[in-house]
């Protein structure tokens, strides 16, 4: 989209929505799940499941987890841990 190439009312309707979604504000995230995002976002999944194949290591089910099982079990287990050391803080600042 060339700017240039806009009428006048074009202009101002695009400002206009520009300006009502700079007043919108971002919905707020918990501050566990951004700190767990965070965790999940920066660690080696595929290294873990790597190492678990040459090794093999293999969970209960036999079988080796694929990245999203060890992705969505690292998220569930982090959310249990902060629940249970949180307690009935989980929810304070």
């Amino acid at each position: 989209m060339n700017p240039q190439n806009l009428t006048h009312e074009e202009v101002k309707m695009l400002h206009a929505l520009l300006g009502k979604m700079l007043e919108q504000s971002e919905p707020e995230v918990d501050p566990i799940d951004k700190m767990i995002d965070d965790i999940i976002n920066e660690f080696d999944f595929i290294k873990v499941q790597t190492t678990m194949e040459h090794l093999n290591w293999h969970w209960a089910d036999a079988n080796v987890p694929n990245v999203i099982r060890l992705k969505s079990t690292a998220r569930r287990l982090l959310k249990d841990a902060a629940r249970y050391r949180l307690g009935v803080y989980e929810h304070e600042h």
